[in-house]
Parts: structure tokens; sequence; C-alpha cells
């Protein structure tokens, strides 16, 4: 908590040294900048990896908008300079430009929602088997983070009307290491390249490629303490590799084979091994009960969810000019059923959270009503794959996030259902 309090007056600090700095002093403060971060509390491993990496990144941003002129900052949406300095990783400010109506990229959210969850799913699977290391701890993050948050948060910020591009393009469908390094893999270290430091160094590839080794060896081995020398010779390699023959194999063989060079292991002990151990020895995942009777808990509290979305729709759907064409027993119909499945759920709710303990013990009462709330929601999955159409939905971006989080949901109570019966 203190190093995100920190971090937000360190960025709002950056935000206003580039909307009031006069002209004349820019470009002297342009380099001042970054070296700042060297002042920051650097006394755990933690302090420096959030200095080297977050800190510094919104420092080089600030480079970047301190090299334009005061007039171009001050241009920017006041809105999208919020987001630039907070929740965007992206450098380039040219989104921020100015808001347009654009349109949701429903496809980046549902991809990036999927992505999060199914690495959320695989990261709580390996802690309760007891196999969560290191390696696996890296791989789930960079699959939460790189593939899927930073897509939902891309899709949000068109929503928002920012043009931004996506921060990481589907990296695996890559063929080759120049489309994997040029575009596809982390924009915003190679629009900081592409906008900050090769103008300035006048340099080309290698030049590209020592720059990424260098904020690598600050980013990973400095706040580890260890491991100096691996990410320059790894981004070395990939420079080499871009000279070579490539195929969609060998392609994938040079990024992944050297990644013991990227982190090795003084950044395993220091950060990636303590937060697997952190992880597995959560109480959720010292048995398989411990798991089940949370997900069930957490089952029991989302059926009010769905009754927070499901009083929604009379007003979403516009029920009161749509149903006025209806003939009065037709009307009131809807509205019969509509209140009965609104008061099952509301019970599907209380019962799970009132017969918990009985539910997870077996107990043939309990078990019995679980087992009508585990078909009532299938049933309601498949009748949505089999019946119901994304077009059938109102047009509208929050109609495309609300039909994915609502399925989201009725997958989770489904599955919690289903495996506490089988168990």
């Amino acid at each position: 908590m203190e190093i995100i309090v920190r971090l937000f007056f360190w960025n709002l600090a950056l935000a206003l040294l580039t909307r009031t700095t006069p002209d004349p002093y820019r470009r002297f403060l342009r380099w001042l900048v970054p070296l700042g971060t060297l002042l920051l509390p650097q006394q755990t491993p933690l302090d420096r990896l959030a200095a080297m990496s977050l800190f510094l990144l919104f420092a080089f941003k600030s480079s970047l908008l301190l090299g334009r002129s005061r007039s171009y900052v001050a241009s920017l949406d006041l809105r999208g300079l919020a987001l630039y300095f907070s929740l965007w990783p992206g450098v380039d400010p040219k989104p921020f430009e100015q808001r347009q109506q654009l349109e949701f990229p429903l496809r980046w959210f549902v991809q990036g929602w999927v992505t999060m969850i199914v690495s959320t799913v695989a990261i709580g699977a390996l802690a309760l088997s007891g196999n969560l290391n290191g390696w696996w701890m890296l791989a789930g993050l960079l699959a939460f983070v790189h593939l899927g948050y930073s897509d939902v948060l891309s899709s949000l910020m068109r929503l928002l009307g920012f043009p931004v591009a996506r921060l990481f393009d589907q990296p695996l469908a890559s063929q080759s290491l120049r489309e994997f390094w040029s575009r596809r893999w982390n924009r915003p270290f190679a629009d900081l390249n592409r906008l900050l430091f090769l103008p300035s160094l006048r340099g080309g590839l290698w030049t590209g490629f020592a720059v990424s080794g260098l904020l690598h060896e600050a980013a990973l081995s400095h706040p580890a303490q260890g491991g100096w020398g691996g990410p320059m010779v790894y981004f070395g390699l990939q420079a080499i590799g871009l000279q070579l023959p490539q195929r969609r194999l060998t392609t994938w063989a040079w990024l992944l084979l050297p990644l013991p060079l990227l982190f090795p292991a003084p950044f395993h002990q220091q950060f990636l091994e303590p937060l697997a151990a952190a992880i597995t020895g959560l109480p959720i995942f010292q048995d398989p009960m411990s798991l089940l009777s949370f997900l069930l808990s957490c089952a029991g509290w989302g059926h009010f969810l769905v009754l927070v979305a499901g009083l929604q729709v009379p007003w979403r759907l516009q029920w009161r000019q749509e149903l006025a064409r209806l003939r009065p027993l037709n009307r009131k119909l809807l509205w019969v059923y509509y209140g009965y499945i609104g008061s099952f759920i509301l019970t599907f709710g209380l019962v799970i959270l009132q017969l918990h303990q009985e539910m997870l013990s077996g107990e043939r009462g309990a078990t019995t009503l679980l087992a009508i709330i585990t078909l009532f929601w299938t049933g309601r999955i498949v009748i949505d794959a089999l019946v119901f159409k994304h077009s059938d939905w109102p047009e509208g971006p929050l109609f495309g996030i609300g039909h994915t989080l609502l399925t989201s949901l009725f997958v989770f109570l489904a599955i919690t259902g289903w495996l506490v019966l089988l168990t």
C-alpha cells in the first residue's frame, strides 16, 4: 500500500511537471527526471523492483512529454492525461490528444477476460497440488497480465474514446522474431525505443536491443541484486536471431530456451518463489475441501450478483415500451415468470449460504438441493449456447461486457456445484 501511495504522488508530480514547465527548461529536465528514481527508497527488493519498473516507466513517459512543447501537453485531453499517468502503461501520447467515437473491440475484452480466468484457475490448481514453483508462477503472471489484463484494459480505454492499440497483439501468433519484437510483444517497450531512445541515440536495431537489455538489467537484476549480465546477453541473442533464417518453431525456441538468462535464479529466489509459496500457503489451498468451501461460499454470494444484474433487465431492455405491444395476459405472464425466476435465484443463494456445511459433508437433503441448483445453472448455460445468440442482445459495448460477465458467472456457479457434488 505504501508503494501505491508513493506511486500516486510520483505520477501526480510528473503530470504537473509536464504541463507547467516552460519550454526553455523542458530539454534540461527531460533526462533528469528518470535519474530521480535513484532517489526513491530502495532498501528492500520490492522497493527496488517498483522503482526500476513502475516509477521508471512513468518517468520515461514524462521525459517523452518534456520533449514536446508545453502547449502540446496542455492540448491533451485532461482525462486522457490522467489515465496516461495512472492506469495506462503505454508511452505514446498520441491516442490521448482527443477523445473520439470508437467501435468497442469486444473480442479484445472477451479474449482478455477468458485468459485472466484460465490463468487464475491454472495457478490455483498448481497451488492446490503443491506444484506451483517459480517458473509456473512466471508463466501464470505473464498470461494473466500480458495476455489477459492488457487486452481488457486496452478495450476499456477505447470504450472511453481513446484510440489506443493493443499492448500485446496476439504474440502467440508470431511467425518470426522480427514480427514478435516489432509489433506483437510489449508495445510500450517498442514505443519507448521508437519515440524516446532511438531518436536521441540515433541508433538502429542493435541499439534498441542494447537499451532493452539495460532496462531489464535495471528492472530484474538490480531488484534481485544478482543475475547481472543475463538480460544483456538475452537481448543480444535476440538481435543475433533476427539475422538468421526463421521459422515458427525456431522462433519460439530462440525466445524460450534462453529465458533463464532473463529471469535468473536470484530473481526467482527474491520474487517468484516467495510469491508462489505465499499463494500455496493460503488457507484455501491447504486441502481440496478448504477450496471447495471457499468456492461454495462465493457461489452463494454470486447469486446476489445475478439478482443485481437481473434487476436492471426491465430498464436496460426497455420492457415498458416493448411489452406494451403484447396482450395483457402475455405481458402479465412475462412479469410473473420474471418475478418467479428472481425469487428462485434469491432462494438458491440463501440455501447455499445456510446449508453450506451440510452440502460439503454430503448430507442427503442438502446435496439434493445443490443438485437442483446446479442443474438449473447448467441448463441456463446450455440454453444460452443453443437458443440465444450474441446478436440477439441490444447493440452497445455495455451489453457485450454484461453478457460476457454474466455468462462467466453462470459457468462459475455450475462448475462449483458439480465440483462439490462429484467430490
